[in-house]
């Protein structure tokens, strides 16, 4: 009788065992979609990290190396990715809080281009659901759209361009694609706003203060019911020894976290001091609800968004960085340079000198202004037989009539061998 009894309860416990929660049968997994190939080409390999609000021991727990970001390269995605995009690692939920029922996932994916360069940009993706043991309305294809059509795995809504941001991230440095001043989404993945700063006299934060604005994080899909992970920002700071000294992305170069703060306080008045000496640039990284709901995820595995305008010492402005001149052929020189901060100014014209000291004489048609950060370029026809060595300077007008100048820049013109270069 025993023995029937015992049995009997080991049948019971085998039955329990059946009917628990078999959600690592199936597997997590999830896209990004619809990123423009230039840009998958740029970015290279795009980095995941897999976490549970449920289990607060890390991410990634199914891959080899526990709190590692699994990296993924681009792939032509056909009918699914449009042109290319992402897949995620395909991660195993039993490592997960003994794989409990009903546990809300997330999935962060980071890209950057120009990594090591001034010019530097990231991009993130984000995604959240809930997912059952019983899990028939969240099985389907990661890389379609709605999870649509066959799949084995419990997948997270695709990010792609219908839920990444809508809107521009403008009067950033040099932007993506290089000089256009803004930077976009790509695909589902949404670009991390630079910093806008506002350095003018008249700013809301006072002499001797810069003012410093963000656009705030934009989360692609949750699903069933996941909560929104968004937390805020860190902002980085970035001291350098003058303007024309700037940072690449990675965080170990130099970044130093300046302070966080709450998700939708993007768009109001941060003040910062001045610097004393040198100047002072800033960046962001979003920060999410990470594993357990008790650690914060950032965006960016060690790198920062595309930095801010350049924040020089107390008491100045910057209005015009990085004046080069450069031969281009054909009795042409090309002059670029890149404005600071425009507020307060009326335009800008290219001026010429065959002597360092000037006097400079202008060569260009009024400028207009174009927003803070952007990159400007003007062609000049030039003489070579009026000398080897021209130097150009850029006049910048205030809206009150006065003007100052930035420069100058020397160029080394190739020695005359025809008549017509002497012209």
């Amino acid at each position: 009788m025993v023995k029937k009894i015992t049995l009997l309860g080991l049948m019971v416990a085998l039955g329990l065992a059946l009917a628990a929660p078999a959600l690592a049968a199936n597997g997590i997994q999830g896209s990004v979609a619809n990123v423009p190939t230039a840009d998958s080409v740029a970015m290279g390999q795009a980095r995941f990290r897999i976490w549970s609000l449920q289990d607060a021991t890390g991410y990634n727990l199914g891959t080899a190396t526990p709190n590692a970001p699994a990296l993924s390269t681009a792939t032509a995605g056909g009918g699914n990715f449009q042109p290319t995009g992402y897949r995620g690692p395909q991660d195993n939920t039993v490592a997960y809080a003994s794989d409990a029922d009903n546990q809300s996932f997330y999935q962060l994916g980071d890209a950057q281009v120009n990594a090591s360069a001034c010019n530097h940009a990231a991009w993130y993706s984000i995604q959240g659901a809930v997912f059952p043991s019983a899990a028939s309305t969240s099985l389907g294809d990661d890389r379609t759209a709605g999870c649509a059509g066959a799949g084995g795995t419990n997948c997270w809504l695709r990010a792609d361009s219908t839920n990444s941001r809508s809107t521009a991230i403008n009067n950033v440095a040099g932007g993506w694609p290089d000089g256009s001043h803004s930077l976009t989404s790509s695909g589902g993945f949404s670009a991390v706003s630079t910093v806008n700063v506002n350095a003018s006299a008249s700013n809301p934060c006072g002499a001797g203060q810069a003012n410093l604005t963000w656009t705030d994080a934009v989360v692609n899909s949750l699903k069933d019911s996941a909560a929104n992970p968004y937390q805020g920002a860190t902002l980085y700071r970035f001291h350098a020894s003058d303007c024309g000294t700037c940072p690449t992305g990675d965080v170990a170069s130099g970044w130093v976290a300046a302070g966080t703060f709450a998700a939708g306080s993007g768009g109001t008045n941060h003040c910062v001091p001045m610097p004393g000496t040198g100047a002072d640039y800033y960046a962001l990284r979003y920060r999410f609800n990470g594993p357990g709901g008790t650690s914060v995820m950032e965006s960016g595995i060690n790198w920062v968004g595309a930095n801010s305008q350049c924040v020089a010492a107390t008491g100045t402005v910057v209005r015009v960085n990085n004046v080069n001149a450069r031969y281009a052929g054909r009795n042409t020189v090309n002059v670029t340079w890149t404005s600071g901060v425009e507020s307060g100014l009326d335009s800008f014209y290219v001026t010429r000198s065959n002597s360092p000291t000037g006097t400079f004489a202008r060569v260009s048609d009024k400028v207009t202004l174009r927003g803070d950060g952007a990159n400007y370029t003007f062609s000049d026809k030039v003489n070579r037989g009026q000398g080897r060595v021209v130097y150009y300077s850029i006049e910048i007008v205030n809206a009150d009539g006065t003007s100052s100048s930035a420069g100058p820049a020397a160029v080394t013109l190739p020695t005359p061998n025809s008549k017509k270069d002497l012209q």
